[in-house]
């Protein structure tokens, strides 16, 4: 971005439009005599188009679909799991509910976070916010595969092995926290790869790549 700033500082810039008559095949690298500064001629920056609208009302529906499901099951889950009934069932509830948890990040941030950013085009947020959004959508993917396969462990070994089933709460609890501690581990070069940087436009247009 500093380097951006720099450039701009030492250089006119023109929109695109304003530079079509010169018939320049490289605009930016075409010099004035006036004060002998180079001129820059850029494009506009990208505006909400029909597709982009689509795209941010169909991820806006999803998420309010989902999030109303997510929460429905936790609530439900939170409910009746003390009942005699599902008390030999602990295990595989508290999977469920970790399962509707990430599920429910994966909402806010993947489906909601998109339609937010597909509707305002531009990235509004800042640059700390970019790494941890990108951050907190890889972790929500990562946290739904892994409690997902978690899950699949312990109907196999329930059917295959019932004494060794995943039904103790404690071996359950310590396999769930290490799916949030590798999930959070396997996310952290997202903040690292991710960054706020200004397009090469004539307005002033960030996307956080």
């Amino acid at each position: 971005m500093d380097e951006l700033l720099d450039w701009e500082e030492e250089s006119i810039l023109l929109p695109l439009e304003l530079c079509g008559s010169r018939n320049q095949t490289n605009h930016s690298d075409w010099v004035l005599e006036y004060q002998n500064r180079t001129v820059h001629c850029l494009e506009h920056a990208p505006t909400l188009t029909d597709g982009a609208y689509t795209r941010a009302l169909v991820l806006g529906s999803m998420a309010v679909l989902s999030l109303v499901g997510n929460l429905l099951t936790i609530y439900s889950i939170h409910t009746s799991r003390h009942s005699r009934r599902q008390r030999h069932q602990s295990a595989m509830y508290s999977l469920i509910l970790h399962l509707s948890v990430a599920d429910l990040l994966v909402t806010v941030f993947c489906l909601g976070g998109e339609a937010v950013w597909s509707y305002t085009v531009a990235w509004l947020a800042g640059n700390l916010a970019c790494k941890l959004f990108k951050f907190l959508e890889m972790f929500s993917l990562y946290l739904s595969t892994f409690v997902l396969v978690l899950i699949g462990v312990d109907r196999f070994l329930a059917v295959r092995y019932p004494i060794k089933s995943l039904s103790t709460a404690k071996r359950c609890n310590r396999l769930v926290g290490c799916a949030w501690g590798l999930s959070a581990l396997l996310s952290v070069p997202q903040m690292v790869i991710f960054h706020e940087v200004r397009g090469p436009f004539y307005e002033e247009f960030y996307q956080c790549v």
